[in-house]
């Protein structure tokens, strides 16, 4: 299964809260013939809708290109795991970037294990060690590889 399809649950979660949030504004509709006020809600939820889209989309077009950009570099499952991890969250998802605790929490490895594949993946270039930290040093992706 696609990896980026666990997007729809987001955008299913976010529909329900809209029709909430509208709920008083279409009964109001309903209980109308005028056609104006349907056809103007009707192009605002079409509106948004394209927008949702095309945001959507972008995100799956920066993960295929990602993938596409580093399909003959050999990853372990816990590896892809994150940087999938880091996909979704997006350049600057990750506040500070991802720090070996963090890398720790999302594949449930030893210390050692995070920090021999965080080193790993910076020397096959996915990731790169942001400036500073000393000690406690963070990563994120190679955004650059990407092109755009």
């Amino acid at each position: 299964m696609f990896p980026f399809l666990r997007n729809r649950q987001k955008i299913g979660r976010t529909n329900t809260k809209w029709k909430r949030a509208n709920k008083r504004r279409i009964n109001t509709l309903s209980l109308t013939l005028e056609i104006t006020n349907w056809l103007i809600w009707f192009l605002e939820c079409m509106n948004r809708a394209i927008l949702n889209s095309n945001s959507l989309l972008e995100r799956i077009m920066i993960k295929a290109r990602f993938w596409k950009t580093f399909a003959q570099t050999l990853l372990n499952n816990r590896q892809t795991k994150v940087i999938n991890r880091l996909l979704d969250a997006g350049p600057n998802g990750f506040e500070g970037g991802l720090k070996n605790k963090q890398y720790m929490g999302i594949t449930y490895t030893s210390r050692a294990t995070a920090q021999r594949e965080l080193a790993d993946l910076v020397q096959k270039k996915v990731l790169v060690r942001l400036p500073g930290g000393g000690r406690s040093a963070s990563y994120d992706l190679n955004w650059s590889k990407l092109g755009g």
